[in-house]
């Protein structure tokens, strides 16, 4: 069951290798040379279990954010025995590396934590009363799609928006906290709403731009306070909110668009993680910046075009 459960998860990567395009497929390769050889060069270099910490902790993210539990409910497999096999398998290439540089400090903590990650309890199982009556009543209605989001990954969300309130005095904190919560904001338009929905709120080819100017509005409130608080401490770097700003606002237009143009009646999921996280990607590289803008614009326009297809 577990060779299998493999072979699904490969030719669930082929699938999104298929879909986001050759360009795409380029581009992820040449981010993952660039930021694997980083990694290997840290890990290569770090002499205590440090390395397997933050290792561990990447992990953890991934286990937190997990949204096919059901799915493994549904193959009625032991999904502990699954995480821990899928986490000891990519973590393979780490602890090569430990091996190689005699760190066995790290193997251990680090296979002990992965060990720990798999039997923990995954948010998505259970949806606690409490977090369901999150008051998100500054973020409109209309934003539906970031209030269900936020609820829904409030366990990791919270604590990662709370970090950058509480680092606000260092300037690079709040830019790795709004980066990372965008990912998790643009993940929360992998959801379609039914098609009575839609057709109750489509306004004509304006129907793309009001939900990005809905949800942008939804996403700049929340992010005031982290906006502020760089201000407030970190004045004379006033000119860098402006990349900031634009960075949220790109993959708000990307994931909105990607998510209409991928539409017909009766799909309920778009799969944008690959996608949106290869987007996010490319920006932080300056010589790929033309890349994610000429797709933005590409999904945005056909999004318009898709949407007005099904509901002109």
């Amino acid at each position: 069951m577990l060779l299998q459960l493999l072979q699904f998860r490969l030719r669930q990567s082929y699938r999104f290798l298929k879909d986001i395009g050759g360009i795409y497929i380029v581009l992820v390769i040449l981010l993952l040379a660039g930021y694997l050889l980083r990694s290997v060069e840290l890990l290569l270099n770090a002499q205590s279990y440090r390395a397997a910490l933050v290792v561990a902790f990447i992990f953890l993210m991934i286990h937190l954010s997990r949204s096919d539990q059901h799915f493994l409910k549904l193959l009625n497999v032991s999904r502990y025995k699954v995480f821990i096999s899928e986490y000891f398998l990519f973590s393979l290439p780490f602890n090569l590396i430990f091996l190689f540089t005699g760190n066995y400090q790290s193997i251990l903590v680090l296979v002990l934590a992965l060990t720990g990650i798999g039997f923990l309890p995954a948010p998505g199982l259970k949806k606690s009363s409490v977090l369901s009556k999150l008051p998100l009543e500054f973020i409109s209605v209309e934003a539906f799609a970031i209030r269900a989001g936020i609820r829904k990954q409030a366990l990791v969300f919270i604590p990662i928006y709370l970090s950058g309130i509480f680092l606000g005095s260092y300037r690079e904190a709040i830019f790795v906290v709004i980066f990372i919560l965008s990912i998790f904001i643009g993940s929360f338009f992998e959801e379609i709403e039914s098609p009575s929905i839609i057709s109750k709120q489509y306004v004509g080819k304006n129907f793309i731009v009001q939900k990005i100017i809905t949800n942008s509005i939804a996403v700049h409130l929340l992010f005031a306070p982290l906006y502020f608080l760089f201000l407030f401490y970190h004045p004379t770097f006033y000119y860098l909110l402006f990349p900031i700003l634009v960075f949220v606002q790109l993959v708000l237009t990307f994931s909105i668009g990607y998510k209409y143009s991928h539409y017909y009646p009766g799909r309920r999921k778009v799969n944008n993680a690959l996608p949106l996280s290869i987007f996010c990607g490319s920006i932080l590289i300056p010589f790929f910046i033309p890349i994610p803008l000429t797709y933005a614009g590409y999904y945005f326009a056909k999004a318009r075009k898709n949407m007005h297809l099904y509901y002109a």
